[in-house]
């Protein structure tokens, strides 16, 4: 599999899988050859290609609001055209649909944010870019997508957002329920959108999740919950 690095920043997001190796083996290693799965934060596309590559009758989707770092993302799909498994969605997942600022570095500064003084605290932000924001729950309910198997969720503190906006979706109402959910939680960043980690784990025990796999980056936390069956 190709990756191109025009920079620093992205050549230690790939050749070093942004210190997520172990996140990112356990992951790929739970997909079914016919998952649906939602990368949400997909960046340069370390997971959605890496997952494209494993699926036989699947498809992921690979979500990447930013401009910039988008294009990377369908350069890196370029390079592999045997991934032929791979869709792109531009909006940023949200609770709420309607419009909102990503502020952006670019591709090769840190992670975009839908709060200015996340990312960009000790860094000259590199611009406000308008985007479209939408729920899972809305755009699955209207055909637009499919029920996913799995997601993989990295949005620098949005997570929240997100799962607001998929509480039918992770509840199974009316459609199929998903297995697995990847989670990058953002303790510091959390605050920022009214939340807390706390919120996002009993929301997630709410909809019949439970934490199965863990590890510590940073001050992150990325997890892995998966569905719990009922009892009969």
């Amino acid at each position: 599999m190709f990756f191109e690095a025009f920079g620093p920043a992205e050549r230690h997001r790939i050749a070093e899988y942004g210190d997520e190796r172990p996140f990112l083996e356990y992951f790929l290693s739970r997909l079914n050859p016919d998952d649906i799965v939602f990368d949400i934060g997909a960046s340069l596309g370390l997971f959605s290609l890496h997952a494209a590559a494993r699926l036989e009758r699947g498809v992921v989707y690979a979500f990447e609001p930013d401009p910039e770092t988008r294009s990377r993302l369908r350069h890196n799909h370029a390079l592999n055209p045997q991934l032929d498994h791979c869709c792109f969605v531009e909006w940023a997942v949200s609770d709420q649909q309607g419009e909102t600022i990503l502020y952006s570095e670019g591709a090769a500064g840190r992670a975009p944010s839908l709060k200015p003084l996340l990312a960009h605290a000790q860094a000259t932000c590199r611009g406000e870019v308008r985007v479209k924001t939408k729920r899972l729950d809305d755009a699955i309910a209207e055909g637009e997508l499919p029920s996913p198997d799995v997601l993989k969720i990295d949005i620098e503190g949005a997570e929240i957002l997100c799962l607001r906006g998929a509480e039918k979706m992770l509840r199974g109402i009316g459609k199929k329920r998903p297995r697995l959910l990847f989670l990058e939680t953002h303790p510091d960043y959390l605050p920022e959108f009214g939340s807390d980690t706390a919120e996002v784990f009993d929301l997630l025990a709410t909809a019949g999740f439970a934490p199965v796999w863990q590890m510590e980056r940073f001050n992150q936390c990325l997890c892995c919950f998966e569905r719990l069956v009922p009892s009969a």
